[in-house]
């Protein structure tokens, strides 16, 4: 299954607005992932690669996060 990359706008409540990234597979879809475009999509490529199942996805973008 293809996983994509999704863009959205989070609100903070001291410096307003800011965009975000976050990994879509199927139906399991995680936002704010990070602000940087390429963390995200190096993410992506690292998933696809190693073939994650949707079933893995949260865990997997948890410990990527825990790692950086």
């Amino acid at each position: 299954m293809r996983i994509t990359i999704c863009c959205s706008v989070q609100e903070d409540v001291d410096n307003g607005p800011y965009r975000t990234y976050g990994l879509q597979m199927g139906a399991v879809r995680i936002d704010d992932i990070s602000t940087h475009k390429c963390t995200v999509m190096r993410l992506q490529q690292r998933l696809e690669r190693n073939h994650i199942s949707p079933l893995h996805l949260v865990d997997a973008v948890e410990d990527f996060l825990a790692a950086d």
